[in-house]
């Protein structure tokens, strides 16, 4: 989620530099931002 995300790279770009398929790392970013938001649920930010 950090190179997507903070680092702005594309699901392309990251797929080559960790050597897996374009369709691995989309399938990872969403089960990252599912996780997060579970994790996150009910937290007060005020």
């Amino acid at each position: 989620m950090t190179y997507y995300y903070f680092e702005e790279f594309t699901t392309k770009e990251i797929a080559a530099l960790l050597a897996m398929p374009e369709s691995t790392v989309k399938s990872r970013l969403k089960r990252g931002k599912e996780l997060l938001k579970e994790k996150l649920n009910g937290v007060d930010f005020t």
